[in-house]
């Protein structure tokens, strides 16, 4: 089964400095972060009916000690075993920050403490600056994949947070706000990249309603077995490069030369101004922020950046004046108090260099804080994931082993309109979220062992190796290879593709043990569909009620991600529609505008080298995408990898797609010579969203964060509609059964089979009607299974203990 992914670390605690920091000095260690629920620690010790949750986040600096091992695949470089590195995050063991747990009508207040230094030091602020890392020592917060306001006081993204200042944001979260796993982390435009990319980051669970009208069937509801993936995905040499620079990755230049240079006296504005100087993304001109926004932070532009160092010099020089050596001491000690970034040791490396297609030094990979954990499943019981996927720069296929059984329900924190959905793989772009019901037999000892590695399949999408079909021709090439007779078995053909990649484009993520469960009774889950709010009612008849024309204001709603000549008249790679981000001009002249209460469509390109993301509404795919099939046709292979992931009706609030597999390989491939990529990223999805009570800016971005920072980033304005509404006049005819400004009256609909039974389905209790599609759910004993299966369940017994009294709870329940 594949589950593509992709970020979380350990770190020694640090001790709390109180020393006064002066400009010169060193960045403190953050405080503890932490949630409270109307006053404790857990959600489950909250009274019943508590609305009030209420966190703090500190930002700061982290240093993380994370404990290596060797697997059958990578080996370690060195004989310590250990690497030390300093990033910026929440907390003092980890870069992360708590999971915060809210519901439907909660309202969230979350307080930012920025820590990253004492003051607001206007020498290392870089603030005449724009699309380029600067400012690193603000920050701010966004809550990704929240149905929220944009604006003050909730997920207004420009917000400076400034160092050694502090923020509350609060967040009334809807009372018809669909239940899902979402996340967190820092979003100012400069040091979005650094920050995020670096670890911090955190899981925001909007919680299932549970009870008579509850979000899920109960015998969904009632799991007990849960576990959350926290992948953390830091690409150490990307960091290194947008921090420190020297990385051809990102051009070249980092933040500490930009500021250095920013700084720099004898720099005249024509050369710091230059196409490719120190502070101009990858392949574009320079720019900076527009003089009325600086004024109205309150903050510097160069000329009088440049001012005040000279004040700042004289002042450290008893009133008189500095050299520009002096001035260049100043501006040096500022700047790399700024630049903390740092790995001290190195990454795993492939066992077999020479077959290994991706650099084995380029990222460590951490799932909930720790590099290659163990994590416990029981054996024939359905567990459910929540998986996040906050890597910046890293497309993964997770792959999981065959005796396992995986179902989707809900993608982005959405659940699908028919759920679950079986599935032998998912892929998730950057910022991604799955939701899966997995349930695993035990491994047969003889062909797999018991823990059994999870390998991630990974890959850089703007890699060289995927840009010259390095990486999909290992796949494409094995495939080449399996014998005409072989490639109708399903499995065979999945096992033997997946064996191909081993070593060549795997990275470790965790051991799976499987432990002593519950005997294995014919258990099938009957598909359900929720009761949606209205906002995500399903839009794919939309033209029913409106004409295409209308959704898409006469065809203008595109959105095209990739290289451009900009409003410059330079190009760069980093634009949307040929333009990069400019806060005032579109302030006053958004992109695009929509009155709530309407519906859009848009057109979406390039979203292989980049990942479309869109701040507070979510959208619905009306666009088919299956990335193999251009590879199974090619050489008559199975259908080896089941449904496709990309299906119309799918909801998402980040859109990043694989690459269309081996299409090089064929005719038409060769014919217009577009690599697997180029095939990929030259394709047009088809959205729809329910533009709905939020009046405010909302952002659109690629969720490859340096490329934001960078200026890939826009404003969508909504504003009042003429009419009055808030939400579509046409909702409960596009699904009457949809709720708004409450919670749900109506439980989820479980879809009985043709002939209303269930046979052998596991339901949640004897009341589970629902979960038997109006059948009889009857209590089973493991007596029932035979005495073997009885001695495994409950661990060796005699059969004169096991069955010398009838027990009074059945061990299970299942339709009649």
């Amino acid at each position: 089964v594949f589950v593509m992914l992709g970020l979380g670390a350990t770190a020694i605690p640090t001790e709390a400095t109180t020393a006064q920091i002066s400009m010169f000095g060193s960045i403190p260690p953050t405080q503890q972060s932490f949630c409270r629920y109307c006053g404790f620690r857990e959600r489950k010790h909250a009274p019943e009916g508590c609305k009030d949750v209420t966190c703090q986040l500190t930002m700061g600096r982290v240093e993380m000690h994370v404990p290596l091992k060797e697997t059958p695949h990578h080996t370690l470089k060195d004989n310590s075993g250990v690497i030390n590195v300093t990033t910026r995050g929440y907390n003092k063991n980890t870069p992360m920050g708590p999971t915060i747990k809210v519901r439907p009508g909660d309202t969230l207040k979350v307080t930012l403490i920025n820590n990253l230094a004492e003051e607001d030091d206007p020498d290392a602020q870089m603030a005449g600056l724009t699309n380029f890392q600067h400012d690193y020592q603000a920050t701010n917060l966004h809550t990704h994949g929240l149905h929220i306001s944009g604006e003050d006081p909730a997920d207004n993204v420009f917000r400076r947070v400034a160092p050694g200042d502090n923020h509350t944001y609060t967040y009334a979260i809807p009372k018809d706000h669909m239940p899902g796993t979402h996340w967190y982390h820092p979003h100012f435009h400069g040091p979005t990249g650094i920050q995020a990319g670096g670890g911090a980051v955190g899981l925001l669970i909007v919680e299932d309603v549970v009870g008579q009208h509850g979000t899920l069937p109960e015998y969904v509801g009632n799991l007990t077995e849960e576990k959350h993936l926290i992948i953390l995905g830091v690409d150490a040499n990307n960091q290194k490069g947008i921090e420190r620079g020297g990385q051809t990755s990102v051009g070249g230049k980092g933040m500490l030369q930009c500021c250095l240079a920013y700084g720099n006296k004898s720099m005249s504005k024509e050369e710091y101004e230059k196409h490719g100087g120190a502070c101009s993304a990858p392949a574009s001109a320079f720019t900076a922020e527009n003089e009325e926004l600086l004024e109205e932070r309150g903050m510097l532009n160069r000329s009088d950046h440049l001012i005040e160092l000279d004040n700042r010099c004289k002042e450290k020089n008893n009133g008189a004046s500095c050299s520009n050596e002096e001035v260049a001491e100043l501006v040096k000690k500022n700047c790399e108090a700024a630049a903390i970034w740092n790995v001290d040791g190195d990454l795993p490396e492939h066992t077999d260099k020479s077959n290994a297609v991706i650099a084995a030094d380029e990222a460590l990979f951490l799932v909930n804080g720790v590099y290659v954990p163990t994590l416990e499943f029981k054996a024939n019981v359905w567990t459910r994931l929540r998986i996040l996927f906050a890597s910046i720069t890293d497309q993964m296929y997770i792959v999981f082993p065959e005796f396992c059984e995986a179902q989707l329900l809900a993608k982005d924190g959405v659940y699908l309109h028919d759920a679950p959905r079986p599935v032998k793989y998912a892929f998730l772009g950057l910022g991604n979220r799955a939701d899966l019901l997995i349930k695993c037999t035990e491994p047969d000892p003889n062909k797999y062992p018991n823990p059994n590695l999870l390998d991630g399949l990974l890959y850089n999408q703007n890699d060289n190796d995927v840009s010259d079909n390095s990486v999909t021709d290992v796949v494409c090439n094995a495939a080449d290879a399996i014998p005409h007779a072989d490639r109708s078995d399903a499995e065979g053909v999945r096992e033997e593709l997946l064996e191909a990649t081993r070593g060549k484009i795997t990275i470790p993520l965790m051991y799976m043990k499987i432990t002593q469960g519950d005997p294995a009774p014919t258990c099938k889950l009957p598909n359900f569909t929720v009761t949606r709010p209205c906002y995500l009612a399903n839009l794919q008849d939309a033209t029913k009620l409106i004409n295409e024309e209308d959704l898409t204001q006469d065809g203008n709603l595109t959105l095209t991600f990739g290289g451009g000549v900009d409003q410059t008249g330079t190009f760069s790679p980093f634009t949307i529609n040929a333009k990069r981000y400019d806060e005032h001009a579109l302030d006053e002249h958004p992109m695009f505008s929509e009155q709530v209460g309407s519906l859009s469509q848009f057109n979406i390109t390039g979203v292989f080298d980049h990942a479309f993301h869109w701040h507070v509404i979510p959208f619905q795919l009306q666009t088919e995408y299956d990335e193999f099939k251009t590879m199974r046709e090619h050489y008559n292979l199975s259908n080896f990898l089941g449904e496709p992931y990309f299906q119309p009706g799918d909801w998402h609030d980040t859109l990043q797609v694989p690459p269309n597999w081996c299409h090089s390989k064929t005719d038409e491939g060769k014919k217009d010579k577009k690599s697997d990529k180029e095939s990929a990223n030259h394709l047009t999805f088809v959205v729809r969203n329910n533009v709905d009570t939020f009046i405010s800016r909302q952002v659109v971005h690629c969720h490859v964060l340096d490329h934001e920072d960078w200026g890939m980033m826009t404003i969508l304005n909504f504003t009042e509609n003429s009419d009055g509404n808030f939400t579509f006049w046409g909702n409960k005819l596009l699904d009457p059964t949809c709720f708004q400004n409450q919670t749900s009256n109506k439980g989820a609909t479980v879809k009985a089979k043709d002939d209303g039974t269930f046979t052998g389905l596991c339901c949640a209790g004897k009341h589970d009607r629902a979960g038997c599609g109006g059948g009889e759910c009857i209590g089973q004993y493991y007596e029932s299974l035979g005495y073997e299966a009885a001695v495994y369940a409950l661990g060796g017994a005699t059969r004169d203990l096991l069955f010398s009294t009838v027990p009074t709870k059945p061990d299970y329940y299942a339709c009649a």
